[in-house]
């Protein structure tokens, strides 16, 4: 397994709504839209960090493809990614497509590993419990993992889906999860 321990951060995201005021409480997945290809992650992290034709481009904490994990906004700065979770939460986007199968996402299990990864790292670090939020949950305000598709079902401020719906032939979830639990079983011994 090859997972990103460092995040590049040459590319800073041009867009945030400035420092946090309140503690972090929500852990965010994304996913991208775009194609899972060598150089993504740093293609999303040019992207986050310049408007291209008026379009003003969201930000998140990180981006993470098959191999490399690219930094745009720093833990302690508020990103565009999915509200009302941005003031207390941090975001990372997968590249990748929410419309996706299981069985693609599995082909991109080094992202899914990344990603996993350094949810784990920010789990750790802020003391938030590693336990999915199904969109009840968002709208409990409880602290927790989530997706953008959750938090858009919950608060109906955005329409996006991603990184896919939760289910068998989807995004895989219970991976995902698997995963961070690993990476956060080994920090605690």
């Amino acid at each position: 397994m090859t997972v990103a321990k460092k995040c590049d951060t040459t590319y800073r995201a041009c867009h945030d709504s400035g420092p946090r005021r309140v503690p972090i409480k929500y852990l965010v997945i994304h996913s991208t839209e775009s194609p899972n290809t060598k150089g993504a992650a740093k293609r999303i992290a040019q992207y986050f960090s310049r408007p291209v034709n008026n379009d003003i481009p969201p930000s998140t904490q990180l981006t993470v493809d098959d191999l490399t994990c690219y930094r745009s906004v720093p833990d302690n700065v508020i990103p565009w990614a999915a509200p009302p979770f941005n003031s207390a939460g941090l975001h990372i986007e997968q590249v990748g497509y929410a419309r996706w199968s299981r069985a693609e996402w599995m082909q991109h299990r080094a992202t899914i590993d990344n990603c996993a990864y350094h949810v784990a790292l920010w789990a750790m670090a802020y003391k938030i419990p590693i336990r999915w939020l199904s969109p009840n949950k968002c709208k409990n305000y409880l602290p927790g993992i989530t997706s953008h598709r959750n938090v858009s079902l919950a608060f109906h401020k955005s329409d996006h889906s991603d990184p896919g719906p939760e289910g068998n032939k989807n995004y895989p979830y219970d991976y995902f999860m698997a995963k961070v639990k690993t990476f956060a079983a080994i920090w605690e011994d």
